[in-house]
């Protein structure tokens, strides 16, 4: 494929993700000549592990070569950086996390107060490595690829996660996720502005692009049902 090709890259933790978000390919392809590609990461980069505050941008930029080798695009092809994350309660207090020894083995229950799970520890210790991670991509413009180039990056949540965001539900199975996200795809696939309406108008979180991070460290609002995604729109698609 031809180097002259622009390529907004999407990082996503799962297939639902992309699901949701599908639509948005013809909004960029209806704006200019960019298109819109996903990367799966499956699971949560930041929670990994090995992974952690001093690390995390490498972690972000491997994620990247990973597409790469698997596509006919170089580095010269991608022209941003898009990394969508779930908060997951990453910033709730400590005190917020619950130990609930009537729960299997490493099932997590979310709440819009509090996390409860048979060992509080495990949840406490992850917030606490998420939180760092996070803490530094946001305050990220660009991600350093190695030596060769630096990469246009900007980071948006959506808290507790993208299928509470959509259905106003926690705790979704996976059964539950892949379904309610193919119906997102299927509903606004015709009708892409009619997703960019809801995400920007929808449980959005007002103010500039770094307020945005401030509101969910505050309190319990990353287990609230809000989104930043809607700085996508201005930040990025509108200046393709």
């Amino acid at each position: 494929m031809s180097q002259q090709r622009s390529l907004t890259l999407f990082l996503v933790e799962g297939p639902s993700d992309r699901a949701y978000l599908h639509s948005i390919k013809k909004l960029i392809k209806d704006k200019s000549k960019n298109m819109l590609e996903f990367k799966i990461t499956y699971g949560d980069l930041l929670v990994k592990k090995g992974t952690n505050y001093t690390n995390v941008e490498i972690k972000v930029g491997v994620a990247i070569q990973e597409y790469l080798e698997r596509s006919r695009m170089t580095i010269e092809n991608i022209k941003m950086v898009i990394h969508v994350v779930d908060l997951d309660g990453t910033f709730i207090n400590p005190n917020n996390v619950v130990t609930d020894k009537d729960l299997p083995v490493g099932q997590t229950v979310y709440y819009r107060d509090r996390i409860e799970i048979f060992d509080k520890n495990n949840i406490i210790k992850r917030n606490e490595q998420k939180s760092e991670c996070l803490n530094v991509l946001y305050n990220l413009n660009e991600i350093n690829y190695g030596n060769q180039r630096k990469i246009p990056y900007k980071l948006y949540y959506f808290s507790t996660n993208i299928d509470d965001y959509f259905y106003d539900k926690q705790n979704m199975s996976d059964e539950e996720k892949e379904a309610k996200s193919d119906l997102i795809n299927d509903t606004y696939e015709d009708n892409p502005e009619g997703l960019r309406y809801m995400l920007e108008n929808d449980n959005v979180v007002k103010g500039e692009y770094l307020d945005t991070w401030n509101y969910v460290k505050e309190g319990n609002n990353s287990l609230s049902r809000c989104t930043n995604f809607n700085k996508f729109f201005t930040e990025v698609l509108d200046k393709l």
